[in-house]
């Protein structure tokens, strides 16, 4: 997908599909502000981290035995967050059924209706033309870099700490390794990561900073930031911390006249709009925005912001 943003804006976006990587997962980069450079453009949908050691491996258990924390505890951990998660979504589903068993016994029309809104939820959220293929996938994580020590401690803190429902949304370390090689080559002293969670996806752009270097991390979450803290801050980049609503730590940088080479979104998609607009402002020529969870399985909702956002990049 190729659009020339207005030439007052001197903008291109890129949004190609990378023939290995997108078919593995979608992620959507856009290249602004350039006086016409190209950029294939791979795209990455937020899903479940794997690990990739031993190489090509990718599940839960799968960790390396010599990180910070015992990797057989992290894989228990996980595996009991996981069976509390699905105890929890499975006592929802009985009480759901019920409450349907009960409508149908007293308003068949009403239940019909509940029917109906279910068959529309299925078609509009069923996997599109484009999914995740697990076996290239493992090509892909085998092919790759693997990920560093801190990636390890981050992904290992994060499924012993943080509750599993949250957890599952962390960053795939073939995704890391996409932004820290993307980081690197647009040559990035200043980034920006708009929804850091507990710093996975950072921590790659912080590898690709010189020590000079600096990226500003907003998290809605307080005690995720705080982890986020805890692990990059032994890098040399320079960490800034922003907690709280997005659109207003965003709108503060603008009025701090702050720029960036490079920015990525991973937070919410019902303001995925105002994020990207905020991210053309706050681009430096030449700069590079990714942004995240673009083009698999999206919702009724996530269609939306997605049409609205390419009316107003062909605009």
């Amino acid at each position: 997908r190729m659009g020339m943003r207005n030439r007052s804006r001197g903008a291109m976006l890129v949004a190609t599909a990378c023939a290995l990587i997108g078919a593995a997962h979608g992620m959507q980069l856009s290249h602004v502000r350039s006086a016409g450079a190209v950029r294939l453009a791979p795209a990455a949908v937020r899903r479940r981290c794997v690990r990739a050691l031993p190489r090509g491996a990718f599940s839960a258990t799968a960790l390396a035995a010599d990180t910070t924390i015992d990797a057989a505890s992290v894989g228990a951990a996980a595996a009991d967050q996981e069976a509390i998660f699905m105890e929890k979504t499975k006592l929802e589903e009985e009480a759901e059924k019920q409450r349907l068993a009960d409508l149908k016994a007293s308003n068949m029309t009403g239940f019909v209706e509940e029917l109906r809104k279910y068959v529309d939820q299925i078609n509009a959220t069923g996997p599109p033309p484009l999914a995740p293929d697990n076996e290239l996938r493992d090509v892909v994580l085998r092919s790759s870099t693997p990920p560093s020590r801190l990636h390890d401690d981050i992904y290992n803190y994060t499924f012993v700490n943080v509750p599993y429902e949250d957890a599952m949304y962390i960053c795939a370390p073939e995704q890391a390794t996409l932004l820290h090689l993307l980081a690197r080559t647009v040559r990035a002293r200043e980034a920006l990561d708009i929804g850091s969670f507990t710093g996975y996806a950072a921590a790659a752009v912080m590898q690709a900073l010189p020590a000079s270097g600096r990226l500003t991390a907003i998290e809605m979450r307080g005690e995720y930031s705080e982890i986020a803290e805890r692990f990059l801050g032994t890098l040399p980049p320079r960490l800034e911390s922003r907690v709280g609503d997005a659109l207003v730590e965003l709108a503060a940088l603008e009025a701090e006249g702050r720029q960036f080479d490079f920015i990525t979104i991973d937070a919410d998609k019902q303001q995925q709009q105002q994020y990207y607009e905020f991210g053309l402002r706050l681009l430096r020529p030449r700069g590079l925005l990714v942004m995240f969870g673009m083009m698999l399985y999206p919702t009724e909702e996530d269609k939306e912001v997605f049409d609205t956002m390419t009316k107003t990049m062909r605009s």
